[in-house]
């Protein structure tokens, strides 16, 4: 079985190098883009500066929001905006506190809070920030997370000088409540970049917080409305297109663990990668789909109670 998968991912890396890009699965166009009143262009952009929209999906966390505005205000790019996106907070004490931030001298410069209607998770959040958005670029931030001082500025510099539609790079870890820069951290995430083999095993692309150009991500279609691991699917659909993705080799943001209402706690892996792998197989021809279905037994039923998937991906 472990030549199977040897000589699987090999044939899988050698059909997306091929002149005829694999075809990416078709969603609904949720990620078309439409107006609800675009925020002006912000009065620190020079007028050869890329304006960077910042999309931060929210649900029932305002205390580390505002942390994660504050990171953004201390940003060395100065050339952006902020739409953050609720995701149908229930409760009135997260209402009235995002009521407050509205008020409040973070949102003075066209920053906005946009409550849609209906839940996306994250990933129909992100979305719906993004058909909003009047920047050249968007960053996804979430909203427990930190941004490092320059981290907007660097991967724009990147996004520039590379004409890649994605940039993404490594992750520090911390835990806690708190809402300034961690001074320790937990660990560090690296990872290695956009291999179309190596992506099938994990995740290879970097975190949900990453730099997008505006129309390289509508024309994907958008995140998918599935609970976890969107953000590796989409990177998978986007590789898969052809879109360039550049890693960066150094940490871009603070990633903050154990959170209660953390997609990836709550869920089960297995099904969450099923997702993934379903993206590939849409994407591939399918004489390549036979030695997944004996490496783990069949799809989709069993696929993830192989032995071999948990020592290969965990």
């Amino acid at each position: 079985k472990r030549q199977q998968w040897l000589d699987f991912v090999v044939r899988l890396g050698a059909e997306a190098r091929q002149g005829t890009p694999p075809r990416p699965p078709t969603f609904p166009p949720s990620a078309s883009r439409r107006s609800l009143g675009s925020p002006r262009r912000p009065s620190t952009c020079s007028p050869d500066e890329p304006l960077v929209s910042i999309i931060i999906p929210h649900y029932e966390c305002p205390d580390v929001l505002r942390g994660t505005l504050e990171s953004v205000v201390n940003q060395t790019y100065r050339c952006l905006d902020v739409t953050v996106v609720d995701d149908i907070s229930l409760s009135e004490t997260t209402q009235q506190a995002l009521h407050d931030l509205e008020s409040s001298s973070l949102f003075e410069d066209g920053w906005r809070i946009l409550r849609p209607t209906s839940k996306g998770y994250q990933g129909g959040a992100r979305n719906f920030g993004a058909r909003q958005a009047a920047g050249d670029y968007v960053f996804f931030l979430d909203a427990d997370d930190l941004l490092m001082p320059d981290t907007i500025s660097v991967a724009v510099g990147a996004a520039v000088r590379t004409e890649a539609d994605v940039v993404t790079g490594w992750v520090d870890c911390f835990e806690g409540s708190g809402n300034t820069p961690p001074t320790t951290t937990t660990g560090r995430w690296v990872p290695v970049g956009p291999s179309v083999a190596l992506s099938l095993l994990d995740n290879a692309f970097g975190g949900a917080a990453g730099l997008w150009r505006l129309e390289s991500f509508l024309s994907t279609g958008g995140f998918k409305h599935i609970v976890a691991y969107e953000d590796y699917e989409l990177y998978v659909r986007a590789v898969l297109s052809g879109l360039r993705i550049e890693l960066l080799p150094r940490p871009l943001y603070w990633y903050r663990t154990k959170q209660p209402h953390s997609a990836l706690a709550s869920t089960d892996v297995y099904l969450n990668r099923r997702q993934v792998l379903s993206t590939f197989l849409n994407a591939t021809n399918p004489s390549l789909h036979l030695p997944l279905e004996t490496l783990y037994g069949g799809l989709p039923g069993s696929l993830g109670n192989s032995g071999l998937l948990q020592h290969i991906i965990i």
